[in-house]
Parts: structure tokens; sequence; C-alpha cells
């Protein structure tokens, strides 16, 4: 008798563990990591030719969901270096976003969702010249877009596949005079494309 007792209780806990409803609101942090497409459209002004390129990105997010079905996400990235158009110059990317995510779950444990936002990005771009190195930091927003899925265990855990594009932003180079106060050139820009894809994995709070 005992040792049926000792089997069913195993079996009940077991079962409660499985089929138990996760914890969808609250504060939840974590990290990510995959590939970017870039894509750099100069004005008539820059002489550097830019293609399509990739580079490896690195972010910290996290967000709060107020509902089952709804929270705000946010994000910071870094990407590797990629090549900014010339033999003898490099480019790294900064971002942050703050967007509104919206799921639909199909069980307790997976759900599909949408994100729609603003996204900054800024580009510090490095040129080797033989009398130095010059750099510049472009920087400039504008609206994001994505979609993804989840799978959120019942210990908190959620993994977390994503997909975002963003809409074409137009990048300004910052520059700094004698006295030390930052303008921005009138006659030079980028139109910046940018999607990536990323593997994450956070905690629900």
């Amino acid at each position: 008798m005992l040792k049926h007792s000792l089997i069913a209780t195993a079996i009940l806990l077991a079962s409660s563990t499985v089929f138990a409803t996760p914890d969808y609101e609250g504060w939840y942090v974590g990290g990510s990591f995959g590939g970017a497409s870039i894509e750099l459209d100069p004005d008539e002004y820059n002489y550097f030719d830019y293609e399509r390129t990739s580079a490896a990105i690195t972010s910290i997010y996290g967000g709060y969901n107020f509902t089952s079905w709804f929270g705000v996400d946010f994000d910071v990235t870094q990407s590797s270096e990629f090549d900014a158009g010339a033999s003898n110059a490099d480019a790294k990317l900064f971002g942050t976003s703050v967007a509104g995510i919206f799921h639909w779950r199909f069980s307790n444990h997976i759900s599909l969702y949408g994100r729609t936002g603003i996204q900054f990005f800024q580009m510090e771009q490095t040129v080797d010249y033989l009398n130095g190195d010059e750099s510049n930091d472009w920087t400039g927003a504008g609206l994001v877009g994505g979609i993804g899925a989840e799978y959120q265990f019942n210990s908190g855990i959620t993994l977390r596949l994503d997909y975002r594009r963003t809409s074409t932003i137009e990048l300004d180079v910052k520059e700094k005079d004698d006295d030390g106060n930052y303008y921005y050139w009138d006659d030079s820009s980028y139109d910046l494309s940018y999607n990536a894809t990323t593997i994450g994995m956070h905690y629900q709070f």
C-alpha cells in the first residue's frame, strides 16, 4: 500500500510540473546572439561604395509583460566589425530599441509574437589613412518590426527565436569643432537597412 501511495504521489507531482501554467506577467531579463544583414546606401557626397554585408551581434534584452498577451520589450545591441565600403574602412553598430510585443499563445508553454517600436543606431566608422586613423560616429533612428517564437518552462526560463527588420534609417555624421561642440554635416548621410535573426534566453521574475 505504501509503495502504491508513493508511486501515485510521484505521478501526481510529475504531471503537475508538466501541465502547470507558467507565470506570464512581470519583469524579465536575458541575452541573445545571432547575425545581422546590413546595407548602407551612401548619398552622392560619400565616396565609399557599400554593399550588403553581415556581422555577428550580441544583445542584452528585457521587458515587462502587463498581461499574458501584451508587454514592452527593450534591448541593447552591439555588432562585430564589418567592412565599411573600402579596404581601409571598418565599422561597428551600437543600437537600442523599445517596442510593444504581442503574444499569441498556442499552449501553456509555446507562443508566437510580433513586435513594433522604435530603433536607434550609432555606427562607429574607422578609416585607416597613411597619416593615421580617422573615426566618425553616425547616428539615426527609425521604426523596427519583427516576429518570433518562445518556449517558456515552468522554472521561469524562456527560450526565444527572434527576427526583426528596420525601416530605412538615415544616419548622419556627428563631428566636434575646435571648441568641443558637436555638429552634424548637412551634405553627408547613409541610408541603413538592417535585419537580424537571434537566439536568446531570459528569466521571467
